[in-house]
Formats: structure tokens, C-alpha cells, sequence
């Protein structure tokens, strides 16, 4: 005889929890031989479908801890979704949007677009168990991330990232951040002899970065700090091998007795305003980085690489622009720029004449030169007195 088909329960309106965990949500496999559960997994409730308000108080998942969370929420045996889910979260605020949905095999896939304000970055780390990682932990990083997401992200049948699969793009910026203790900056500070990379602060860091193929790409972006300025590029892999290009300015840095700068490889570059900018390339293991100077082919080769990686990714995202912190659209990610070859001058000499004849453009043709040649020659002797 036919068992009588179940029928789907409806469900419109609000519900409330002062309490949830999502592990109450996950079903388990028991053991034959024992009573010891293992391989919880997540399922949909069979038979539902449901239109509502969600209000819950406490939204919780292992070191997870979400706040007053609202959101409107359709939820059926396939998928969730969820509209202008509002919560308070490692101390400040989230804003997300976005489904829920099953796949083969008892997976997930989410896929949000969100945002977050003021939060605290190490609380965000300590949350996320420091991403599986032992290099940069909550106990490293500090500052309060303001940030706009798009993100998509599968998931095992136990509840485990499958980090192969992420792909995002993030527009942000830190407040008030510090790096401490970090092996990379240890490292950096002794090959340049600068003092406090060790323990660097600054005031604000921003950049947009995105995410696939289990690397983060990391477009050029200027750090103001309390060591030195600089500027950093490059990219950043899941099992932690990092390829970093670096620019300092020299007149921040302090010599050492026979200190190299192997300009014939093109480490050192006279900037658009006479001072002298040095590259350098910090790359392999966070934990063990190999530092070394930097040569005009291999940022070249970089900045080209970041390029491409930058167009695959748009593609990724169907061309679509993505919205920064402030709320204004950005360019597409192909249109991210080359910048690591320096200006030496000629356009600021140019914009700082007022007349347009001929003979006034080949004196300014001539200034350019003569002031490139003058930045270079009290470079030079600079550093021939310091390996004396």
C-alpha cells in the first residue's frame, strides 16, 4: 500500500527567539558500536515553507555571537533567503543579504552581499578561529574594519568551509590598526634597519582586495605608519606562501655600514618629487619570508599578473561594479592600474609653467632633466658616504 504523501506546512508572519544555535540545527550519525555521535550535518526542516520576520536575540555558532538580529527570511526544504539581515557583531555592525541553498551530497552554498561597520578586527579573527591559521591570529591584528562584501563561499555537509570554492571581492578600510609580533615585519625590520615594524600602528589602511582560486590579491595600496611610510602590493595564498613588492622612501631609512642598494638592478629609483623610492620583494612562507631587493622586470611582471588576475575575477562577477564603504560605485577590477613604474618629474615640472611656447617647453624639457640628474647625483653621494 502507497504511504500517503506528507504534506508541505505553511507558515507567514514573525517569530522570535530569545536564544538560537545553529548547531541545534544539525542533525548527527551515530555510531553502531557506541554511543559517541560524529559527522553532524546541517539540513533544511523537511515539509517547509515559511515567509517571515525573524527576531532573535542571541544567533549563535561555536565562537560565533550575533546580537539583535532581524531579518526578513523565506525559507523552504531547498534554500533560505535572507533580506537586510541586520545584527550587532564583534562589536560593531552587520548588514547582510543574500541565499542560503542545498547542494549535492548534503552541501551548502551561500552566496551574500554585506557589509560591516567599525568592528573589531581581532574579534573578528578570534571568532573565525584565526581562519584555521597560526601566522596572523587575533592576538597579531588589531583595528576596527568598515568594510562593503561580495561573497560566495560552499560548504561541507559538517558545517566546514570549503575554502576552495570562495570568491569575493571586499572594499575596506582600518581604523586605528596595529601589526604586532608578525614574523614578516620582523624580518623586514632587520633587513632595512628600521625600528617599530615589529610593532606598527597607523591611522588608516584602505584598498579593495578580492578573492579565488584560494589566494588573496592585494592592488597597490600606500600605508601610512608609525615606523615609515610605504607602499605595498601583491598576493596572499590560503596555505599562507605570500608575494609581496614593497616601496620605501630612502630618506626614511637608515644605512648600515656597507648596506647594498644594487641600483644597477633597478632597486632604486629617483620619485616625482627628487627623493628616492627602494623596492623590495618579501616572498614564501609568512612564516619563514625570504626578503630580497626588487627589480624593475619582476614589479613589471606583477603588476601585469595582478592585472589579469583582476579580469578573470570581473568575469567571475558577471562585469558587475562593486560599491565601496562610502556608497559610490568603483571602476570594474579590470581597470585596475600598473602603477609601479615611478614618475621622475617631468609632469610636475610641466604643470608648473604658464606659457606655451616652444622655447618654453624645451626649458621645461631641460629643467626635468637637470633635476632628475640632481636627485640622482645627491643620492649617490649619500650613499657612497654611508659605506665609507
Amino acid at each position: 500500500m502507497e504511504s500517503p504523501r506528507r504534506r508541505s506546512q505553511h507558515f507567514a508572519g514573525h517569530w522570535g527567539s530569545r536564544h538560537l544555535s545553529l548547531e541545534d540545527f544539525m542533525t548527527t550519525t551515530a555510531n553502531a558500536n557506541t554511543t559517541q555521535v560524529s559527522n553532524p550535518q546541517f539540513t533544511f526542516p523537511a515539509f517547509l515553507l515559511a515567509e517571515m520576520d525573524v527576531m532573535i536575540d542571541k544567533l549563535t555558532y561555536r565562537k560565533i555571537i550575533l546580537a539583535d538580529f532581524n531579518a526578513r527570511v523565506n525559507v523552504n526544504e531547498k534554500s533560505l533567503n535572507i533580506k537586510n539581515a541586520e545584527m550587532a557583531a564583534f562589536g560593531g555592525n552587520l548588514n547582510l543579504t543574500g541565499t542560503i541553498s542545498t547542494l549535492p551530497k548534503n552541501r551548502l552554498r551561500s552566496e551574500f552581499i554585506g557589509s560591516c561597520k567599525e568592528i573589531e578586527v581581532s574579534q573578528l579573527f578570534y571568532a573565525l578561529e584565526d581562519f584555521g591559521q597560526e601566522v596572523v591570529t587575533h592576538k597579531n591584528i588589531k583595528g576596527t574594519l568598515t568594510s562593503k562584501t561580495n561573497f560566495s563561499l560552499d560548504w561541507n555537509p559538517d558545517l566546514t568551509p570549503d575554502l576552495k570554492t570562495a570568491v569575493a571581492t571586499s572594499d575596506f578600510f582600518i581604523d586605528n590598526g596595529r601589526l604586532s609580533d608578525l614574523e614578516p615585519m620582523k624580518k623586514l625590520g632587520k633587513f632595512t634597519e628600521v625600528s617599530g615594524l615589529n610593532n606598527l600602528t597607523f591611522s588608516r589602511m584602505s584598498n579593495q582586495i578580492y578573492i579565488h582560486d584560494e589566494k588573496i590579491f592585494i592592488p597597490k595600496m600606500d600605508i601610512k605608519s608609525s615606523a615609515m611610510d610605504m607602499t605595498v602590493a601583491g598576493t596572499h595564498t590560503f596555505d599562507n606562501i605570500m608575494d609581496f613588492h614593497i616601496t620605501m622612501n630612502v630618506s626614511q631609512l637608515v644605512f648600515g655600514k656597507n648596506r647594498k642598494t644594487e641600483d644597477e638592478f633597478g632597486a632604486i629609483e629617483v620619485n616625482d618629487r627628487g627623493g628616492v623610492n627602494l623596492f623590495i620583494k618579501m616572498s614564501g612562507p609568512v612564516s619563514d619570508p625570504k626578503i630580497s631587493y626588487d627589480g624593475k622586470v619582476a614589479r613589471k611582471l606583477l603588476g601585469n599578473s595582478i592585472k589579469e588576475e583582476a579580469k578573470q575575477f570581473n568575469n567571475l562577477l558577471n562585469g558587475e561594479n562593486i560599491v565601496g564603504p562610502d556608497g559610490k560605485k568603483r571602476n570594474d577590477l579590470n581597470k585596475v592600474q600598473d602603477d609601479y613604474q615611478i614618475n621622475w618629474g617631468d609632469e610636475e615640472t610641466t604643470n608648473t609653467q604658464t606659457q606655451n611656447s616652444s622655447d618654453n617647453e624645451e626649458n621645461t624639457v631641460n629643467q626635468a632633466q637637470q633635476n632628475r640628474a640632481k636627485a640622482w647625483e645627491k643620492f649617490k653621494g649619500k650613499i657612497s658616504t654611508n659605506k665609507k
